[in-house]
């Protein structure tokens, strides 16, 4: 704090000191604050205390404690007080966890992190400009990562597809028994209802597994369309070196 803003300080929050200004300047001290022209130590301004790298700051309110959630809950503890972003949270985490396959199981050991074999780290290549061997094998490796993280990605979709079918299969023909409609289609109808839930988490990884193997296959077949071009580039370029 330099001395004028040390002075206007003093006017705002010491006006008993203000008949003291224009004998000296007013000095700030890194420990005691501000330390009028006639000796008198003020301390600091209401609103800043030290800085423990010297000088003052503003403090612009308390500081937030390390367990407060990001969200103002205005004192409320119950979830049920909480702000609508709380809930809309709260939700989007149970839909993420309710698409992610479980991890592998039996035993199975790798290296591999299983991921999404449709994420790509690179651009597909603009047949509109000019291209070489280095880009083809650009591609043929990203696809080659992208089919083994895809296999365990596959694995892990296929249990989980076992496991949501198996769970709903029992669910569904233990609604039936215990259901008392006469009719056969309202007794399936009614299973179905009752195993509402399984019922979605087997048709969402009924899903995931087509979508999965629709993904592998086309990799495979652009791997081989790569490889064929790969393959003509390095003709051509040979032909000419001879």
């Amino acid at each position: 704090m330099s001395a004028r803003s040390a002075e206007a300080a003093i006017r705002q929050f010491w006006p008993d000191h203000v008949t003291c200004l224009g004998k000296h300047d007013p000095v700030e001290d890194v420990t005691e604050g501000i330390v009028c022209p006639c000796g008198t130590i003020l301390g600091f301004p209401q609103e800043d205390e030290p800085d423990p790298d010297g000088g003052l700051f503003e403090q612009q309110g308390p500081s937030p404690q390390r367990d407060d959630p990001p969200w103002d809950t205005t004192g409320q503890t119950d979830p049920a007080d909480w702000p609508a972003q709380a809930a809309e949270d709260a939700v989007v985490a149970e839909q993420t966890a309710a698409v992610s396959p479980e991890p592998l199981k039996y035993g199975a050991v790798s290296s591999v992190e299983a991921e999404d074999p449709i994420t790509s780290a690179l651009v597909v290549i603009d047949p509109t400009m000019p291209y070489g061997p280095g880009e083809l094998e650009s591609q043929l490796i990203d696809i080659a990562a992208r089919l083994e993280r895809g296999v365990h990605f596959q694995r892990g979709w296929e249990e989980q597809n076992y496991r949501d079918r198996l769970k709903f299969e029992l669910a569904y023909n233990q609604a039936i028994m215990e259901s008392d409609e006469s009719s056969a289609d309202r007794r399936k109808a009614g299973a179905i209802v009752a195993c509402k839930e399984l019922f979605e988490a087997k048709a969402l990884s009924d899903m995931m597994v087509r979508a999965v193997r629709e993904t592998m296959h086309n990799l495979r077949s652009l791997q081989s369309g790569y490889q064929t071009i790969s393959n003509s580039i390095k003709s051509t370029t040979q032909s000419y070196i001879r």
